[in-house]
């Protein structure tokens, strides 16, 4: 996956409010972008968040 690309996808998909609106404004099959989102999706699973502790503050 290109990361880079699978980024701005997902800040299409952000700014336009839908799938479909940036799949259109990306002419990018829908198909596409909804790939792009699932692995990044799926890439976030992989990577723990940091939840900052009383200690840490």
């Amino acid at each position: 996956m290109d990361r880079i690309e699978a980024m701005a996808t997902l800040l299409a998909v952000v700014r336009a409010g839908s799938l479909s609106a940036a799949s259109r404004e990306l002419r990018t099959p829908i198909a596409t972008v909804s790939r792009h989102i699932s692995e990044l999706d799926a890439e976030s699973d992989a990577i723990q968040p940091v939840i900052p502790t009383e200690s840490s503050h």
